[in-house]
């Protein structure tokens, strides 16, 4: 049984030196993991002489399962609050993370998200210090941003998420709403990209293969479904579901299946689903490039699984070949993994030290997570837009989170991670997409890079097809399966037809073996006359010898 909610707060500070290392300091206190939740305070120091408090108030889940959640989001976070106090004097901010060890997935979070954070709203209000300015963020997946976008909207604050909803253009029902992360725009954005390059192409006939067994790729694989048809009415876009998880999964008749149906397939799955079902097309000749097949990349990071062919066992050579047919779509995010000797690259690397260091949580410099320039992004942009308003003299807008909203639309912020482009409702536009193949190297090349609106494509490099044609033809000629009427009309016409023929030369045929036959007879006569018959030379004898 739980025991009453309680809170303890922990203060922790981090200072980043110029090569990007991080130094803790920890306060002499102890950390209790309570039952119910923990809050842990960080805050800047310029307390007394600041003008505007800005409270950030952050439902996370705990550990580093998920790509937002504490271990790895807290040290942007924390650079987010030290940069804050240098550039924007003015500000003092406090943010409050709401957590609990024992929530550390999405799925174990969700069910109480929503009381966890509105009890600590409600029951703090008392010991937080009074903000001039109250803001919700969320930058994990769905499990937290149901919690802050109902309770902050209901409450009229900001609030910044990761999170997308499928209605953000509905200004009465999110007028305080931002979105950082790669939601419901980016959805939008790929609707756009694949519209085009299907027309580019002219591919009408397109199947769309969704993961079936997870949430969120599911959810985005729907969504990219429905505005593709939406987009291309009167296309043919069935949708096959599959569940690259299980063990019974029959990736060969999924294959057949999308043969009969289509030659240019668009896939929203995991990276070890999308390896099974290449293999499985390589199996029934369907990587011979008759086959298109088009790979959408959500996000590159390793909970998404590997994407390449290559993975150390006995089947990289076919995984190679069958690949060969494969291509790669996704946004272009290489501001995500930043040149190194630049400030982003030692900014980023101070994130994964802290994360090593204090949260033994570790991850490579080449994983994207977008996640964490989110994290740093949300405070900074707040407190750019906070001072805006400072200095015009509009502190009254602070009470109001939809008129603070609307300072975020159609511009662009540039800071330490990158540039953050929100359009006119509100969420971050994507940059270009990138069009990618394995080549026969088995490197992967970059063929076009794609402008989503309006529709551009810039040619780098010529595809390298196995096949005799590219593009690719949208359907052949007697249909998928053989089996087109129109063939089968064509056919017995041409077998009517030859028919028809054959009967009429029957007489001629007949007639000319007659005349082929006499004449071959009356030719034999011509030829062997000196040839008499012993009984013809005895009778003219006989008769001579009477007349005689």
């Amino acid at each position: 049984m739980r025991s009453s909610p309680t809170n303890e707060v922990l203060n922790i500070a981090f200072v980043v030196d110029g090569s990007g290392s991080y130094r803790v300091l920890l306060p002499p206190v102890s950390l209790h993991f309570c039952l119910i939740k923990m809050h842990i305070l960080f805050s800047t120091a310029n307390v007394l002489t600041a003008l505007v408090h800005v409270e950030f108030i952050n439902l996370i889940t705990y550990g580093a399962s998920e790509m937002g959640s504490y271990f790895l989001v807290q040290p942007p976070y924390q650079s987010a609050l030290e940069d804050i106090e240098k550039l924007y004097p003015q500000l003092s901010v406090s943010h409050h993370i709401v957590t609990d060890p024992v929530y550390t997935r999405c799925a174990d979070l969700m069910p109480v998200g929503d009381d966890m954070l509105a009890k600590f709203y409600y029951t703090t209000r008392s010991r937080r210090r009074t903000a001039n300015f109250t803001v919700f963020i969320s930058n994990a997946a769905d499990c937290d941003g149901h919690a802050s976008a109902f309770l902050a909207t209901g409450l009229r604050k900001l609030v910044l998420s990761v999170t997308p909803v499928p209605d953000l253009e509905d200004k009465v029902k999110w007028p305080t709403r931002l979105e950082t992360g790669v939601g419901n725009n980016g959805v939008v954005e790929a609707v756009k990209v694949l519209t085009g390059l299907l027309g580019h192409f002219n591919w009408t006939t397109v199947a769309v293969v969704c993961e079936a067994k997870r949430p969120n790729t599911l959810g985005w694989c729907l969504e990219v479904h429905k505005g593709l048809s939406a987009a291309l009415s009167g296309f043919n876009m069935p949708l096959v579901k599959v569940d690259g998880f299980a063990s019974d999964t029959n990736f060969t008749a999924v294959m057949v299946e999308l043969n009969r149906l289509t030659r240019v397939v668009i896939y929203y799955v995991f990276g070890g689903t999308i390896r099974k079902l290449m293999l499985a097309a390589h199996s029934i000749n369907m990587t011979q490039g008759h086959h298109v097949h088009v790979l959408a990349v959500i996000y590159r990071h390793p909970i998404f699984g590997n994407y390449s062919w290559e993975n150390g066992d006995h089947q990289d050579a076919m995984a190679k070949q069958a690949y060969s047919t494969l291509l790669l779509l996704e946004a272009d995010r290489s501001d995500q993994l930043p040149a190194f000797g630049t400030d982003s690259y030692y900014l980023r690397e101070g994130w994964r030290n802290v994360s090593l260091s204090i949260f033994n949580t570790s991850y490579s410099r080449d994983v994207e997570n977008f996640h964490l320039a989110a994290a740093y992004a949300m405070l900074m942009m707040t407190a750019q837009v906070t001072t805006e308003i400072l200095h015009s003299n509009q502190q009254d807008l602070l009470s109001d989170g939809a008129a603070v909203a609307r300072k975020f639309y159609n511009r662009t912020f540039r800071l330490r991670t990158g540039n953050f482009k929100f359009n006119q409702l509100g969420a971050v536009s994507c940059l270009d997409y990138l069009l990618q193949q394995f080549g026969k190297s088995g490197q992967l090349l970059l063929l076009q890079k794609i402008q989503p609106e309006p529709f551009q494509m810039r040619e780098v490099k010529s595809v390298e097809w196995p096949g005799d044609l590219w593009p690719v033809p949208n359907r052949p000629v007697c249909g998928y399966d053989g089996q087109d009427p129109a063939c089968w009309a064509s056919s017995a016409h041409f077998i009517g037809t030859a028919a028809a023929c054959v009967t009429s030369l029957v007489p001629i045929f007949s007639l000319g073996i007659v005349f082929f036959l006499r004449f071959k007879r009356e030719q034999s006569d011509k030829l062997l006359w000196w040839l008499i018959s012993e009984d013809s030379l005895r009778m003219r004898t006989v008769v001579r010898i009477l007349n005689f």
